[in-house]
């Protein structure tokens, strides 16, 4: 083939074989397993068959965007009239409904093979090979990857553990220093500030004296707690025991108002002795 062919000279054949609009582009951009019906301009299959006068064909789209530049068969230089070129449909079905091809991701590990027919009615939605787009990150992932993508991607949306706020991964430093507050050191104490962490250090030192003051006053405070916790106990319990004593006291007193007098020998029935005839 001639070398003159190369128009475009931004890609090695002037056309895009994983445009999602491949419709508009030149030949088929599958690995087929007969290699008839080849484009004269871009090499492959024939999308649109288009016989020039001399016999060559090539891709509708391809023949008519070489005419720009030259009226001419690039295969044999041949000059022509646009008029006399000739569409066929039959050939066009024949590729597309008879020729075998390989699925467009079988170097990623898809065995399918069959029509561009089949593959543009069925197979295309179902290949798990598939690229998808990450609107994301706008990387391609196969579509069998996707869900472990997500987990992976570096700008999924994360919550802040902190605020609580939601920022995409990949900004995590960004949102950490200029976007998320943490709370003081002494929050526990009572110091409820919330500062960015770059300044935490500089909060630290600003106000150490009246961290120590909150510190000091939240042990007081504990301190005082625990004695009058401790002094209520006291007194629950004296409580307590009064009133156990009062309760024995009232038992002893019942007991001995209701004391059954004990038998004594002076109230012993007397026995006579018996006389003697």
């Amino acid at each position: 083939m001639a070398a003159s062919r190369d128009y475009d000279h931004n890609n090695t054949n002037g056309y895009s074989s994983s445009s999602s609009n491949e419709d508009e582009y030149a030949g088929y951009p599958f690995d087929f397993l007969e290699t008839d019906f080849q484009c004269i301009i871009c090499t492959m299959v024939i999308r649109g068959f288009t016989e020039l006068p001399c016999g060559h064909a090539g891709c509708k789209f391809c023949i008519e965007k070489w005419e720009k530049q030259k009226v001419a068969c690039c295969e044999c230089q041949e000059s022509y009239d646009k008029t006399k070129k000739q569409e066929s449909r039959y050939n066009d079905r024949k590729i597309k409904h008879e020729r075998q091809a390989r699925c467009k991701q079988h170097e990623q590990g898809c065995t399918w093979q069959g029509s561009i027919a089949d593959y543009k009615d069925q197979h295309r939605k179902r290949c798990g090979f598939r690229n998808v787009r990450c609107r994301l990150c706008n990387q391609k992932v196969a579509h069998q990857e996707k869900e472990g993508h997500k987990l992976t991607c570096t700008h999924r949306l994360v919550n802040c553990t902190t605020c609580g706020a939601q920022y995409s991964f990949i900004n995590k430093k960004k949102h950490e220093d200029e976007e998320c507050k943490l709370p003081c050191d002494y929050y526990q104490y009572g110091c409820h500030e919330k500062v960015y962490k770059p300044h935490m250090e500089r909060h630290l030192a600003n106000l150490a004296r009246r961290h120590i003051e909150l510190v000091k006053s939240h042990y007081d405070r504990i301190v005082t707690e625990l004695v009058s916790e401790k002094d209520k106990k006291i007194t629950e319990l004296n409580t307590t025991v009064n009133l156990q004593s009062e309760h024995i006291a009232e038992l002893t007193t019942q007991l001995e108002v209701n004391k059954i007098p004990m038998a004594t020998s002076s109230s012993s029935p007397t026995v006579k002795p018996a006389v003697k005839t």
